[in-house]
């Protein structure tokens, strides 16, 4: 049975292969000794599950697996092996590089404690984990362990050619990182001699060795060597996997920046506009099935070929004036696909559990699960099957399993129409459409511009891209500055504004480096000059064109980390202001331009659409202070006194805002969910309290003009209180509590964890309440809310420069109903809230037809303009981005 259940599995038919080896452990545990260890069949079954992407399936039933055999027979026993390499590889797929390092280094102790320093179950333990360290980077750690590793293959050079022509070309990739070209020629001569002599030419791997050897001769300058090489690549590929498969799409890619280098944009634009083809239709597939926690298609590589048509595009636009209308909007759909990062994949988790009920929708939805998850297996198949010698090579199989894809795709199509008819608010989440030029201009008005940033940095090119579109114009333009100079700007300036960046020892030394400052300062020093430069990256070529305009703007990370109303539109007159007098005078973006920010471009259609809803008759309902213990670390009340008028400053000088935060640090949520997606219980309670939180909410539903039940604390703050309101009926929702973001959510144990909102955790943990309000759930709510207001730590961004900015809450707020939000860029003092928010309420109050980031506008110029001295600090007053419709609420 077992032989047969690995045929099947290797036919790609996971369904089958997963029932007979559930028969098999069944049997074998009904027996009164089981002659097969129950971990056998786990670490079997875990495979399946990793190969149809099911990857928190496969990592819980290896995490038993793993912890069965440890507990049977001793930590370090080398029956593990297995269950660690899958548990890496899975880590991979999902992008945790730090949590597959910890699995790859225990497999390398364990096969050097139980096999030895020669044998080749070690060396494959040293290259997998060799490979994880090229994947980030880190050469000089991964040299050392290829190296040892070919040692130990060339013992036994007949028996092992495939492992040392590997290992080889893991080694050219590094010499060519290093520019050491000729080494990297040698080994990859030493790689091809192996495999071209035991495959062929048309063997993927010979391909592949074709294609470094090209990639050096462009990084020599050497074009005419590297252009036959890329071109032979290419109808490798195709004769191998067809004209629409990544790795086609791959060999397209780096033909096409080929003919950059050499300047020939006309030959270049075809090549790179197919392979982003070909990358969108299985990313779109990808996204339709259970593989929406991985990767999927490489990012980087899809970003490396959206660089490269936005660079032809541009530059023949720039040859012929009569062709940018066509390239800047040909270049603006292609910039959307690789707009959704870390908020994107935070979201595709919630997106995934809204099939998990049991109506049509939910059923559809796991259908199209499946068969992507067939359509992959059966394309590895495919793959393992011409990946043999020649000899070996089975063409009436491999035509077989071509069809059999063929048929796959063909009922995922059907099944993903019928998704977009029957269900398209799922399509909305998991699918959005990218809008066209025109299409943006049609939804804006006439005192309104959106901006849409594309920045690209690394190895891959630098280069940044930004279209300002109002009603009836496009302005585009194209900086060599990327990534590579913006992201140390954003990182000095994110210093400057977050008190937070300067509380751990490495984060001081970071800080203090990048701004030239001390933490002994009363204030962060915000490098004026700095804002000015990544001022004049995105908008100095635009003045003319944002002049007046409300901004709808739409960036990459790290920008989206930094709100942009703290950039600086004029050289500031000193480097980092700091008296009251110098920060006033300073021109900051926020002074002269109300300003939203969107989750993407296609969510303006959305929002737009939802402005037609009836308003909800009630004004306000919030939800803050949740029960919390804390320690003693924990900073006590900042808030001088209840008096709403007295805080909010009406006829009085308002206290002054002190750069001081509701926690000692950010917390770190890494140990709070466990490895089912449930928060630990404990470890949410643990969280510090956060008692301002209720005086804010008073002062905000007083301004409101809401009653004071309105206002639900302590007990009141829990998830099953939330669900009993009615929350359709509210214009303003407020929570004022702890945010668990994107970026901390990415290295949760399991990786399923989602962004979330900290409530009053019950006593004792049940499956329905475990203290978080997760995205999933607040994407199944049903809301019409003028605002939502997360006056919570870290809501807008994570606790770095790179950070997605909106961690996958704003698109679940957007598609529950909400049509602004209001978010905080770094953990923010509740009288910072206070003062904030109920001035911008009150500012619509007295003008209803005031939009919402002008009211918001005021309401920042009042604390910086008319209050203390360090009320001018951005610290204090640029703390909220307005998310979503920037215009006027709705009325009755």
């Amino acid at each position: 049975m077992l032989q047969q259940a690995l045929r099947y599995k290797d036919a790609g038919n996971l369904a089958e292969a997963e029932r007979i080896i559930r028969q098999m452990a069944e049997q074998s545990s009904r027996q009164a000794r089981g002659r097969t260890a129950p971990e056998y069949f786990d670490i079997l079954l875990g495979d399946i599950y990793r190969l149809a992407g099911r990857f928190q399936d496969a990592e819980e039933t290896l995490l038993k697996a793993k912890d069965g055999i440890e507990r049977r027979l001793g930590p370090g026993h080398e029956s593990a092996l297995p269950a660690l390499m899958s548990l890496g590889q899975i880590k991979i797929s999902q992008g945790q590089m730090a949590n597959a390092e910890r699995y790859f280094a225990s497999a390398k102790e364990i096969s050097l404690q139980r096999y030895g320093a020669n044998d080749p179950v070690t060396a494959e333990a040293l290259n997998a984990l060799a490979v994880l360290y090229m994947m980030v980077g880190a050469y000089d750690k991964a040299e050392p362990l290829l190296l040892d590793a070919l040692r130990i293959y060339n013992r036994d050079p007949g028996r092992f050619q495939d492992s040392i022509a590997d290992v080889q070309m893991n080694l050219s990739t590094i010499d060519r990182e290093r520019k050491q070209y000729a080494a990297a020629l040698k080994r990859l001569k030493s790689a091809f001699d192996i495999t071209g002599s035991r495959y062929g030419d048309s063997h993927p791997n010979t391909l592949r060795i074709l294609n470094n050897v090209a990639l050096i001769y462009e990084l020599t300058g050497e074009y005419d060597q590297a252009e036959p090489l890329l071109q032979r690549n290419l109808q490798g590929q195709i004769s191998l996997y067809g004209e629409a498969h990544p790795e086609t799409a791959k060999a397209r890619n780096n033909l096409g920046w080929l003919y950059l280098y050499k300047a020939d944009f006309a030959r270049a634009r075809p090549l790179l506009q197919s392979a982003l083809k070909t990358y969108i239709e299985v990313r779109d597939r990808q996204l339709q099935g259970i593989r929406t926690e991985a990767k999927g298609v490489d990012e980087r590589e899809m970003g490396r070929t959206i660089l490269g048509l936005l660079k032809s595009n541009a530059n023949l636009a720039n040859a012929s004036s009569s062709l940018l209308p066509g390239m800047a909007g040909e270049a603006f759909v292609a910039a959307q696909a690789i707009g959704r990062t870390e908020a994107a994949r935070a979201l595709s988790r919630t997106v995934t559990r809204l099939a998990a009920g049991s109506d049509r929708s939910a059923q559809l939805i796991r259908e199209a699960q499946e068969l992507t998850a067939q359509q992959q297996s059966a394309a590895g198949e495919l793959a393992r099957l011409q990946a043999q010698p020649p000899a070996q090579r089975n063409a009436a199989r491999e035509a077989q399993m071509r069809q059999d894809t063929a048929n796959i795709q063909s009922r995922l199509t059907a099944v993903g129409q019928t998704i977009l008819r029957e269900i398209p608010e799922y399509a909305s989440l998991a699918r959005p459409k990218p809008l066209t030029i025109t299409e943006v201009q049609s939804l804006l008005r006439d005192d309104e511009a959106l901006v849409y940033i594309s920045s690209f940095g690394g190895a891959n090119g630098e280069g940044t891209f930004v279209w300002i579109l109002t009603h009836r114009d496009t302005a585009w333009n194209a900086a060599d500055d990327g990534l590579s100079r913006l992201w140390p700007a954003i990182e000095t300036l994110r210093c400057g504004l977050d008190p937070s960046q300067w509380y751990t020892q490495e984060g001081n030394r970071r800080c203090a480096e990048l701004t030239g400052g001390s933490a002994r300062e009363a204030l962060p020093p915000f490098r004026a000059d700095i804002a000015h430069q990544v001022y004049q990256v995105l908008f100095g070529n635009s003045e003319a064109a944002i002049a007046g305009k409300t901004l709808y703007i739409v960036s990459p990370e790290p920008i989206s980390s930094l709100p942009l109303q703290v950039l600086v539109s004029k050289a500031p007159s000193v480097a980092v202001p700091r008296s009251g007098n110098e920060l006033r005078d300073t021109a900051w973006l926020g002074r002269s331009h109300a300003i939203a920010v969107l989750p993407s471009v296609d969510s303006l259609k959305g929002l737009r659409a939802a402005e037609r809803a009836a308003r909800a008759p009630e004004p306000f309902i919030g939800f803050g202070n949740p029960v919390l213990l804390g320690n003693r670390q924990c900073p006590q009340s900042v808030m001088p006194t209840d008096d709403c008028d007295v805080l909010v400053g009406r006829g009085v000088k308002g206290p002054q805002i002190v750069a001081t935060s509701r926690a000692p640090a950010p917390p770190s949520y890494a140990k709070m969910f466990r490895t089912n997606g449930s928060a630990d219980v404990d470890a949410v309670r643990a969280l510090c309290p956060l008692p301002d939180t209720a005086i804010e909410l008073k002062c905000v539903a007083r301004s409101l003009g809401a009653p004071a039940s309105r206002v639900r604390t302590a007990a009141e703050a829990s998830l099953p209180q939330l669900r009993r309101e009615t929350l359709s009926s509210f214009r303003v929702i407020q929570f004022a509590t702890h945010g668990l973001v994107a970026s901390e959510a990415e290295d949760l144990g399991a990786g399923v964890g989602e962004p979330a909102l900290v409530l009053t955790p019950p006593a004792t943990a049940v499956a329905a309440d475990d203290g978080l309000l997760k995205a999933s759930e607040i994407a199944r709510m049903k809301l019409n809310a003028d605002w939502v207001v997360l006056s919570a730590c870290n809501t807008a961004a994570g606790a770095e420069a790179g950070s997605e900015a909106l961690s996958g809450l704003a698109s679940a707020f957007f598609h529950a109903g909400a049509r602004a939000l209001l978010v905080s860029h770094w953990p923010v003092q509740s009288l910072v809230a206070v003062k904030l928010t109920t001035r911008a309420f009150e500012e619509i109050n007295r003008n209803p037809k005031l939009g919402r980031a002008e009211a918001m506008r005021r309401s920042m110029a009042e604390v910086r303009d008319n209050g203390q001295d360090a009320d001018a600090h951005p610290v204090a007053w640029a703390p909220f981005s307005v998310v979503g419709e920037a215009g006027a609420v709705s009325q009755p």
